[in-house]
């Protein structure tokens, strides 16, 4: 018979939780005692292949120090903190102590380790735990990096030392709650002001950013719309940092959202060598070995772990080591470590040697963690229901493996990262936002608006704020006129301050704005200038300059007169893209970023001009005639006679109008830190895909793209293959700088008022410069019908 108790339900409860709850747990060693738990951890039984022979004595002695350290201070204490999600303090200076931080950095306190050295110490730490070893690669691999290969020598000096000690700690902060994947696109800002900048934005997943004394931030500057990193301090006022809750790995490790609220930021604490996205990139190329090497040194763990569990643990009256199925997982962990260690390593010794490349070190990162992940599942698996507590370390490296599978690029962009270095084609973002260049053959489709998002063309007006700009884009772009519309885009580049300067393009399309108003009667709101002048609110990048051609052709209609003028450096390169080899030399046009606008854009954008409309396309630099191939020579080297003038001498300045190939791939590499002369790989690693189609697409596929018909575009180029175009500075640089030929265009229309055809004018254009002394013959490509139609008419 059962006995009822007479106390009511609620005093039986009180009387259940007082009896057992309050009662500690049992020490898993007391619970559980046929296997050792992690807190001891097992002895490293993974170098079934020996790898330790392919390591200097000093990379080996770096290894044994570091596994003895953490074996010690940290063993025995991560599960409690792991549990809890709190960060263990009390081992920094032990970590410290090991003169780790710094990595790879020589000097200021740092320890200059190889790039093998360093992951080395970061696997041994991953090894124990990878919370620690998170801590160290933030503080270390990215924000410490960045002041050593971004910061002046006064940043240097001032912070690397005590970071190196561990006397302070710091947080690198790029990732924000829009932008993961896609980091470039952050909104994070700065804005100059008097004695420094203000920064306004947020960031999300920043380790150590809770509690560190410095945090690296990128912004994006208003001025320029590139990114820029700055040094903020802890306590900073606007600054706030949280703790993000409810992780299931890395637990340790203080992930934060930074609120970034008009913080101040001396100039001083701007990192000089932070001025785009891509100088982001000479830290990510290290980190990513780094984070590579984590899985490496988890995965060591847990073989070490589950192969003295299986030997400890008895079912059925033998060891669990002693079962074909467990000895199959145990093996199979095994041969995993094997490939993800000589993986690991190659990646370092690629580095080292100056020849890995972006690609190289995605498929190196993905590949590692994917197998890690198989690898900690089979632990799981063969530690039964300890597979599931940390105490036995498997659970939670379990855990700790999903972050670092999604952080420093996903396994997913990562693979898309070596997908575009092999095939040549980026695919990060689905064709969508400009669905006309989809297929390069189609047919224009009249009446058809699209939201360029991502569109940015500079009024005329510099100082023309950007509500006005996107009100003046509306505007054109909804305005149907019934009559004839003409549309212009006048590109100059000066390249200020860099070695490839030059001091009139500016000045050419200023002055063609003018003839454009005036002679030809375009309407200014339909003029876009795109120019690098200090004050320009957006840059012609090769991006932006496409995007404005884009812009153009689609607003046009037939019988439109579509002009576009670039004033700056031509360059002809080879093309040389994996897994084709295109022998022949691409004249292409010369961006102030350098994203170099091929013949093979230039005939995308004008095989999309409608039927009955006119495309005149002028442009004043070298290496310029076969910028829309397949164009008749109207006026060419085969024009030019013999002649006995002297021409007159004036006292000039001149440069050529053309940076050398050489010249192009030595910036390019500068940027990349990648030592190949594929060009594609420097333009996909820098531009992705807005890099030129030239480096985008297969031979196959360009191959397909038809050529241009003879009454698809007017093109004037400023001299022949064999010259140069010149800038002049006249008077030793006293004088108004121009291009030759733009100025010599410019003559022409002023002192010939009337009708001039295209033939006319280039004629005209060949004699003033003759007449000024340059050797210097403009030249006509288009169709019969255009060589004698009305200029611009």
């Amino acid at each position: 018979m059962t006995m009822q108790s007479s106390k009511p339900r609620d005093d039986q409860n009180n009387d259940s939780e007082s009896s057992y709850s309050n009662f500690p747990p049992m020490d898993v060693s007391i619970a559980f005692p046929q296997a050792t738990p992690a807190s001891i951890f097992p002895p490293c039984t993974s170098d079934y292949y020996h790898f330790a022979d392919l390591l200097t004595p000093e990379e080996q002695a770096l290894r044994l120090r570091v596994r003895a350290c953490v074996e010690k201070e940290i063993a025995p204490i991560m599960t409690k903190y792991w549990e809890k999600a709190e960060f263990p303090f009390e081992v920094v200076p032990k970590l410290g102590a090991l003169n780790i931080a710094g990595g790879t950095i020589k000097g200021y306190g740092c320890p200059g380790f190889s790039v093998t050295a360093n992951a080395l110490a970061t696997a041994e730490i991953a090894r124990v735990d990878a919370s620690c070893s998170t801590f160290i690669l933030v503080h270390s691999s990215l924000a410490m990096l960045t002041i050593s290969l971004c910061g002046s020598e006064t940043q240097k000096q001032k912070y690397l030392p005590s970071l190196a000690k561990l006397d302070t700690i710091a947080c690198w902060g790029l990732t924000e709650p829009d932008y993961g994947s896609d980091a470039s696109g952050l909104r994070t800002t700065a804005t100059k002001v008097e004695g420094g900048w203000v920064i306004e934005g947020q960031k999300r997943w920043i380790g150590n950013s809770t509690f560190a004394d410095i945090l690296v931030i990128f912004a994006k500057n208003k001025n320029t719309n590139q990114i820029n990193g700055f040094i903020l301090k802890k306590n900073s006022p606007g600054l706030k940092a949280t703790k993000i809750e409810n992780k299931i790995g890395l637990r340790m490790v203080q992930n934060g959202d930074i609120l970034l609220q008009k913080v101040f930021v001396p100039d001083e604490d701007r990192l000089p060598g932070v001025n785009s996205f891509q100088d982001t990139s000479k830290v990510l190329a290290v980190s990513r070995v780094m984070v590579a090497w984590q899985p490496i040194g988890i995965t060591m763990g847990v073989y070490d772990m589950c192969h003295r569990y299986l030997l400890e643990r008895k079912q059925f009256g033998a060891p669990l080591a002693a079962f074909q199925i467990n000895q199959q997982k145990l093996v199979q962990m095994l041969a995993n470590i094997q490939a993800m260690f000589l993986i690991g390593w190659r990646l370092c010794k690629l580095y080292e040697s100056g020849k890995m490349t972006p690609g190289q070190a995605s498929l190196g990162k993905s590949w590692i963690t994917l197998r890690a992940r198989e690898t900690v599942a089979l632990g799981r698996e063969l530690l039964g229901g300890n597979g599931i507590i940390s105490d036995f370390l498997v659970a939670k490296a379990f855990g700790d493996l999903e972050p670092i599978y999604t952080y420093e690029g996903t396994y997913d962009i990562n693979t898309l990262v070596t997908g575009r270095e092999i095939t040549g084609i980026a695919s990060f973002k689905p064709v969508i936002k400009k669905p006309q260049i989809s297929r390069f053959s189609l047919p224009r489709q009249e009446s058809i608006c699209f939201n360029h998002q991502n569109l940015h063309i500079l009024p005329i007006n510099p100082h023309t704020t950007t509500i006005q700009k996107n009100q003046l884009l509306n505007q054109n772009s909804n305005m149907k006129d019934t009559q004839t519309k003409k549309l212009a885009l006048l590109v100059g580049c000066n390249y200020a301050n860099t070695p490839n300067e030059l001091h009139g393009c500016i000045n050419d399309v200023l002055a063609m704005r003018q003839v454009l108003i005036s002679r030809f009667g375009f309407d200014p709101n339909r003029i876009n200038l795109l120019t690098d002048a200090p004050d320009s609110l957006v840059m012609p990048t090769g991006a932006n300059i496409k995007d404005a051609l884009d812009h153009m052709v689609d607003q046009a209609e037939p019988g439109d007169v579509l002009y576009f003028h670039y004033s700056g450096h031509g360059t002809r390169v080879p093309s040389i893209k994996p897994p084709h080899t295109f022998h022949r030399l691409d004249e292409a046009i010369v961006p102030c970023d350098f994203n170099l606008i091929t013949d093979l854009d230039f005939r995308n954008i004008v095989n999309r001009v409608p039927k009955g409309a006119t495309f005149t396309i002028l442009s004043d630099s070298c290496h310029s005639g076969g910028l829309i191939d397949k164009e008749k020579e109207q006026i060419g080297p085969s024009s030019l006679q013999n002649s006995s003038f002297t021409p007159t001498s004036i006292p000039t300045i001149t440069k050529s109008k053309t940076i050398p190939f050489e010249s192009i791939l030595l910036h390019l590499s500068s940027l990349t830190h990648i030592n190949t002369p594929d060009l594609a790989t420097h333009f996909l690693e820098l531009f992705g895909d807005t890099a030129s189609l030239r480096f985008r697409f297969p031979s196959h596929e360009i191959d397909s793209i038809p050529s241009l018909h003879e009454d698809n575009g007017i093109l004037l180029s400023g001299c022949q293959a064999n010259e140069t175009s010149a800038d002049m500075n006249p008077n030793g640089g006293k004088g108004k700088a121009y291009g030759a030929f733009s100025n010599a265009i410019e003559i022409v229309l002023k002192e010939n008022q009337g009708d001039l055809s295209n033939k006319e004018v280039v004629l005209r254009a060949r004699n003033v410069l003759k007449i000024q002394g340059f050797v210097q013959h403009p030249c006509l490509y288009c169709g019969d019908d255009h060589a004698n139609s009305v200029f611009l008419k």
